[in-house]
């Protein structure tokens, strides 16, 4: 507990009280380092990991954690058979899992090649939005003092144009960050983000956005009723703003590989004292990235204007679990989404 653990943004719901060491330790160091301040006390290093797990500290990468849902088949059907024959509701469940995530990748690369073939229109950008990993700032693995102090936890999230890299003319990798001192990371937070960057794309008529499932962060009602009120707005000359989802456990996109490079980057400037060096780490990814360094003002008080008597006497009703596509349309003050990406048609809500 001395290298002081954050509690992670991502699988908070499902692992509330979880733990997670920045990515520039690992647990051979902190047994080493504890082996070096205590010689005289002998404890294996099979004890030692037995005890950090008693502490549910964990050292997973979590932009690389596997599904949930699908290790959850296979300990439940280890052989794999084919589960359209059998009457359980565990194997239904992850047929519906499994039918879900590869509409939604094909969707996706389909997305991605149209993007790199430029066969959408030029006033049409698509991009993946992610909220990167914990990031705990200072990082200078040289020096043992720095691994006890209390860190400053910064965010970025991040907009990266989908598609082969020499598309990328066509658009700005767009990076917002700020730190715990500023804000936090609720979704109007999230949200003050999002509108950072529609500002910054003001000018296009399409936007389409891919997100993970996370609703604290990418479905909520709080977003949606703020896109509803851009698209209509003089701020911007949208037509239209779509949000694709990815299904849960199968969210690997641009943005993954992006946040990647920040880390590369990161591992090379070596030394990332504060929030400035960590700034200009993120701008050295590549001559594509905007940075933007969000300021108090930046943040807003967005409001969920939704309301829960519609919804409840809407048919069919509006979930948010089931959706994979929302539309927003300049006119229209409606939700337009799909609850599957293998159709065409939307529902209005």
């Amino acid at each position: 507990m001395s290298f002081n653990p954050a509690v992670s943004h991502y699988r908070r719901e499902h692992a509330p009280n979880k733990k997670y060491l920045p990515s520039d330790l690992n647990i051979r160091i902190m047994y080493d380092h504890y082996c070096e301040t205590d010689p005289e006390i002998k404890v294996s290093y099979g004890f030692y990991r037995k005890l950090v797990r008693e502490l549910n500290i964990s050292f997973t990468k979590l932009g690389q954690e596997e599904c949930e849902l699908c290790e959850k088949f296979i300990i439940h059907n280890p052989r794999r058979e084919m589960i359209r024959h059998r009457n359980c509701k565990d194997c239904k469940d992850y047929e519906a899992h499994h039918d879900r995530y590869i509409l939604a990748r094909q969707k996706y690369e389909n997305d991605a090649d149209n993007q790199t073939q430029k066969k959408n229109d030029t006033d049409t950008l698509i991009f993946a939005v992610d909220l990167e990993k914990v990031i705990m700032l200072p990082r200078m693995e040289e020096f043992k003092t720095v691994m006890f102090c209390p860190r400053l936890i910064v965010f970025n999230q991040s907009f990266v144009p989908i598609g082969e890299k020499h598309i990328h003319e066509l658009g700005l990798t767009f990076a917002a960050l700020w730190h715990e001192g500023l804000s936090g990371r609720k979704k109007e937070d999230i949200v003050s983000c999002f509108r950072a960057f529609f500002m910054q794309n003001r000018d296009l008529k399409h936007i389409i956005l891919w997100l993970d499932n996370c609703a604290a962060q990418n479905k909520n009602w709080t977003l949606y009723s703020y896109l509803i009120y851009l698209v209509n707005s003089t701020e911007v000359n949208f037509e239209t703003i779509t949000l694709r989802y990815l299904e849960t456990g199968h969210t690997f996109m641009a943005a993954d590989e992006f946040h990647h490079r920040v880390e590369k980057s990161l591992k090379t400037k070596k030394r990332v004292y504060d929030f400035d060096d960590f700034c200009n780490a993120v701008s050295n990814t590549g001559s594509r990235t905007m940075v933007k360094k969000m300021e108090v003002q930046d943040f807003y008080d967005f409001e969920d204007c939704s309301s829960t008597f519609k919804l409840k006497n809407s048919n069919p009703r509006a979930y948010l679990n089931n959706i994979t596509e929302t539309n927003f349309r300049r006119g229209s003050n409606s939700l337009f989404y799909k609850s599957s990406h293998g159709t065409q048609e939307y529902f209005c809500k």
